[in-house]
């Protein structure tokens, strides 16, 4: 995964309408990085979830990852709150 951080990054700037894609594929390189890089996945989901034309799904699909992210890092009140912005039908 950390093999593909550099070529991602390259893809970021090169294709700006492709923004939504890169960056969960960043964030989810940084994850599966050994330790994970917590701070940087939570950077480019937060990322991610700037992005305003993203479908409901995918903008719950990036609170639940960013939930997940601060809850690695044991922050559980900003985990929980992040959680809770999906719709209970979800």
């Amino acid at each position: 995964f950390a093999e593909s951080l550099p070529i991602l990054r390259e893809a970021l700037e090169a294709d700006p309408k492709s923004a939504a894609r890169v960056h969960w594929l960043l964030t989810d390189s940084h994850l599966h990085q050994t330790p994970p890089r917590l701070d940087a996945a939570l950077t480019h989901v937060r990322s991610y979830l700037a992005i305003p034309n993203l479908s409901q799904h995918d903008r719950e699909a990036g609170w639940l990852l960013e939930g997940r992210i601060l809850l690695d890092q044991g922050q559980f009140m900003p985990a929980w709150l992040a959680a809770a912005r999906v719709n209970e039908t979800a």
